[in-house]
């Protein structure tokens, strides 16, 4: 079988990462008929990688212990930058009523613009960082990450008021919820190698049944209820509903032997420099297509480019991969990632709402602070896409919600899609 991008000679700049998918690929189908490829896709920031941890958790492969030294060195990162910001924008430190003086907040931040990158934390680090974050003047700095594109993560508060003293401890161990909040940006092509173990009927066998071998393929960078739908009904008005499985899929092996399925997921960089390495090396050797959009974001731009909106870059991005007909007869699901911050935004009345940026929000007939409306609205640009590019297709996407610590939801994803490409397989081979 071919590979699902297509070859580079050794004199193409790109080479190397187009040799690293070909690899993934190659590996993932020594058993061709039981081997799944599936593609992460989506702009910068979506949270693919979020994503691809989740699946890694639920298969019981992710060591958090690997990642404390990252952790601990991107928070002290993010303080750094936070009074980097703060210094150049001239923004006052601190108000009247600080318990700390000017003096004292001035001296921490010069302390921690003076350390070393990267940087471990000990206690008088910590200390400096505390001040800083009580100052009004970071506070402020934070709130303006958007309008100056200070590259900082919208989830560092957690860090800062919840786990600074752990984090500071020299027996700290990180939280799966500190993993899977730690931002680490996707360069290059990384694929993980998940095996399944699926009953006579078809059904996937839970883990405590049945101790499917996992395996990784290659490291990374880094060793609530959720609305769903399909394009079904998006055209009469309804919020779409789902075609997957809306329970675990879970069934006992009884019904048959027991067959190991193996799905290779593969993660590649969605920022714009990353995109041109992979995008016109797309071909057909991918069965299942998740493409991520963080719906939070409808109101900011990206880091790259200032004065395109993310939605819009992701739309762009979208239609750019549709054009190559790459979608066409595959399992495609559209990821609503960061659901939580999306509901979050539209009950803040000071946050502006999306019929700000999409002139053709129908502001009079839907609510544009209403979880439900907005998402259909955005879900069924995505499907007039689809429906442009493959006019002939009977499955259009699928759609969920999620967020970065909704594990349940995102295993529940994975038994329906499992599923379907395993029918789809079977179906193939019949001859149906």
């Amino acid at each position: 079988m071919g590979n699902c991008f297509a070859g580079a000679s050794a004199n193409d700049p790109d080479g190397q990462i187009n040799q690293s998918i070909s690899n993934h690929m190659q590996l993932a189908q020594k058993d061709a008929s039981n081997a799944h490829n599936v593609l992460l896709l989506g702009p910068g920031d979506s949270g693919k990688s979020t994503i691809l941890k989740q699946m890694m958790c639920i298969h019981g492969i992710m060591s958090t212990h690997d990642h404390r030294r990252l952790i601990v060195e991107k928070v002290v990162e993010y303080m750094v930058i936070l009074c980097k910001y703060s210094r150049d924008l001239n923004i006052l430190l601190t108000s009247a009523d600080n318990e700390d003086g000017a003096d004292t907040v001035n001296a921490s931040l010069e302390y921690m613009l003076s350390l070393p990158s990267p940087c471990d934390i000990n206690i008088e680090i910590a200390a400096h960082m505390k001040r800083l974050w009580a100052a009004s003047g970071i506070q402020s700095t934070l709130a303006q990450r958007e309008k100056y594109r200070i590259q900082i993560p919208d989830n560092v508060a957690y860090f800062f008021d919840e786990r600074l003293d752990d984090i500071a401890s020299e027996s700290y161990e990180p939280t799966f919820e500190d993993y899977i909040r730690m931002r680490f940006r996707t360069t290059g092509v990384h694929g993980q190698k998940f095996q399944v173990s699926f009953g006579g009927d078809g059904q996937r066998i839970p883990l405590n049944e049945h101790g499917a071998g996992v395996a990784s393929v290659s490291g990374r960078e880094a060793p609530s209820s959720s609305a769903s739908g399909t394009a079904a009904n998006a055209g009469a008005g309804k919020p779409p509903v789902s075609l997957l499985p809306q329970d675990s899929g879970h069934k006992s092996a009884s019904a048959g032997a027991t067959i190991v399925h193996t799905f290779n997921v593969i993660d590649v960089g969605g920022q714009r420099a990353e995109r041109k390495k992979w995008i016109n090396h797309l071909s057909d050797n991918v069965e299942a297509v998740i493409y991520v959009v963080a719906i939070s974001e409808y109101d900011m731009t990206c880091f790259e480019d200032s004065n395109t909106l993310r939605l819009h870059e992701a739309l762009t991005l979208f239609a750019d991969v549709l054009k190559k007909g790459f979608m066409q007869d595959k399992s495609v699901t559209i990821f609503f990632n960061k659901y939580d911050l999306f509901q979050e935004k539209l009950k803040d009345p000071e946050q502006a709402t999306i019929d700000e940026f999409f002139d053709d929000f129908p502001a009079d007939a839907k609510n544009p602070r209403n979880a439900d409306d907005v998402v259909e609205f955005v879900y069924k640009k995505f499907v007039a896409l689809y429906n442009e590019a493959h006019t002939s297709s009977i499955s259009p996407p699928h759609f969920h919600c999620t967020y970065a610590l909704d594990t349940e939801q995102v295993d529940k994803l994975m038994v329906g899609m499992q599923t379907d490409l395993i029918k789809r397989n079977l179906k193939r081979i019949a001859g149906f």
